[in-house]
């Protein structure tokens, strides 16, 4: 669930996985109309230079943590967990390089 507001604030499905990353971003469960419903009203509440506050914040986040960081940091991350234990046939480090 995204929907654009006037100055750019988005509520957030709950379920995405950047979800506990935007600090501030309102959550909602896409699978309660009602949930959903009070999200989008908090959101359009919200005091415009709030809602533009969160949208920058979130934008730069978003824009610096792109599915290519998130990539590069996960095979780092399993390259790391790979060096950390023996050598085996067919292991992370064939995968790997």
């Amino acid at each position: 669930m995204v929907s654009v507001l006037p100055s750019g604030l988005w509520p957030r499905a709950e379920f995405v996985g950047c979800s506990p990353s935007l600090s501030g971003a309102i959550r909602v469960n896409p699978w309660s109309v009602e949930g959903t419903a009070d999200g989008l009203y908090a959101a359009i509440k919200l005091p415009r230079e709030h809602r533009q506050l969160r949208h920058d914040k979130h934008w730069r986040y978003v824009s610096q943590h792109t599915v290519a960081y998130w990539a590069t940091s996960f095979v780092a991350d399993l390259q790391v967990g790979a060096g950390s234990r023996p050598a085996r046939r067919g292991g992370m480090r064939d995968l790997l390089g």
